[in-house]
């Protein structure tokens, strides 16, 4: 493979155009907006404003595409959180024990975006460029593409072109008018909104964490919040709505939200603090999966990856890990010798399984949930899930194998590992399992009879 066109700078962009230079002669990143090496926030990711985490298994794969990565972001003071030893941690099911389990990054994504792209080394980047159709031959297959910058136009080809645009992806347009038949894709929407703010809190009311995450409680409590140290010194607090229950843009509405949460740790923080910049607010969060594994003519010459392939609900933060985890899968499909596109897109939609369970599952409790319908055996799987949780809040064991999972470090199977699921209904009676339109598509009787554990009280908090 002599040349790759990678559409999109993101995380996902950055990763793919570095495995790409290994084993291209020229690779090209186009990116829509400007780029000017600082670590501003970009118009064409609106999520870059909001509290972002890097888990273990994407910080593997940044350091082996980029060694010294992790630690120069350390160095220019990227907070690595050890969780939940760092962090109050509120789960849906109660509160973690603060063990030194995991450990996370949760600097902005501008800090971690300018760090990665500055390494790369062997990519030309064309920023302010836009991306308008895809070329192809005679045979369908994707040969390049055409693009707009200005009031210029320009054609350019490679052997391969990789989608890393994300969630603007105009890839379902392009292959629709291109002919192909594209698969039914699968969204699963909790209506969920969040809005993120910065803030500064003086040295004398510092606490003795560096995260607070205090999740919702389905399906009667739909507020949760995220508030997470970052390069700065300052916190970045996240606060977000299931079933359309948006947090307000106002300082008064975002602290009055704050107020209603589940545990009073964050809004006594807020009101100590000082806001700094503006409220953004995010309510594109569904999870959508285009299941382009699944097209019967995916065309030679083309993948796509990352949010562009399948994109989850942001508040569980699992985008750029799994973004890394499709880099991966491109690295081992070019080093085996590319012989299919289609190959690598059902590689792409295993390095995403294991957050898209965890997404739908914890997504499908809420009764506003629209799209998908679980089957069957997910509302068995989101049963034993809860009753998961609910075991980690008392096991150390239960949690550590629950942490390999959230990092991605593990597939959600490991939870049903004999061992663990003894302990599991040893130390769980049950939770809250209600899915979307449980009244339309009744449960197995069996989970029925499942009891919903009393709410946790603030003070069982082990500090």
């Amino acid at each position: 493979m002599d040349s790759a066109i990678v559409m999109g700078s993101g995380v996902a962009g950055i990763l793919a155009a570095e495995v790409l230079s290994r084993h291209c002669g020229n690779v090209t990143m186009i990116e829509r907006d400007r780029l000017d090496g600082s670590e501003r926030d970009r118009p064409g990711v609106p999520q870059h404003r909001h509290v972002h985490i890097l888990w273990p298994a994407g910080q593997n794969i940044l350091e082996s595409l980029f060694p010294g990565a992790m630690e120069s972001l350390h160095g220019l003071g990227a907070p690595r959180i050890s969780f939940p030893a760092d962090a109050r941690w509120l789960s849906t099911e109660g509160w973690l024990p603060r063990l030194p389990l995991t450990k996370v990054f949760t600097c902005s994504r501008s800090l971690l975006e300018a760090t990665l792209r500055k390494r790369l080394t062997k990519v030309d980047v064309r920023d302010n460029t836009t991306v308008t159709d895809l070329l192809t031959d005679a045979t369908g297959r994707v040969v390049g593409v055409r693009t707009r910058s200005g009031d210029q136009t320009q054609t350019m080809h490679a052997d391969l072109v990789v989608d890393a645009t994300g969630r603007s992806s105009k890839l379902s347009q392009w292959l629709a008018a291109l002919g192909h038949t594209l698969p039914t894709e699968t969204v699963v929407d909790a209506q969920m909104g969040h809005a993120t703010q910065d803030f500064r809190i003086p040295q004398e009311y510092t606490p003795n964490f560096t995260a607070v995450a205090l999740q919702h409680r389905p399906p009667h409590v739909r507020r949760c919040a995220y508030m997470f140290l970052q390069e700065n010194g300052h916190w970045r607090c996240t606060l977000a709505g299931y079933g359309a229950d948006y947090p307000p843009n106002t300082n008064e509405g975002f602290l009055e939200y704050a107020r209603t949460l589940r545990d009073p740790t964050l809004h006594s923080l807020l009101t100590k603090a000082t806001p700094v910049g503006r409220i953004a607010a995010f309510r594109q969060a569904a999870n959508r999966h285009h299941h382009w594994e699944k097209m019967r003519t995916w065309p030679a010459g083309l993948v796509a990856l990352g949010d562009s392939a399948c994109a989850f609900n942001p508040v569980y933060g699992h985008g750029m890990s799994v973004s890394a985890l499709c880099a991966q899968a491109l690295e081992r499909w070019l080093a085996n010798g590319a012989a299919s596109t289609a190959e690598f897109q059902r590689a792409a939609a295993r390095a995403a399984s294991g957050a898209w369970s965890i997404a739908t599952w914890e997504d499908w409790r809420c009764r506003e949930t629209t799209g998908a319908r679980p089957t069957i055996k997910d509302r068995i799987l989101l049963t034993y899930y809860v009753r998961v949780l609910t075991a980690a809040t008392m096991d150390s064991t239960v949690c550590a194998d629950l942490m390999n999972v959230m990092s991605l470090l593990k597939k959600p199977r490991a939870l049903m590992r004999p061992d663990v699921v003894l302990r599991v209904m040893r130390k769980s009676r049950g939770g809250c399992c209600q899915v979307a339109g449980e009244a339309d598509h009744p449960l197995p009787e069996a989970i029925h009879r499942t009891r919903d554990l009393p709410a946790h009280r603030p003070h069982e908090a082990g500090d």
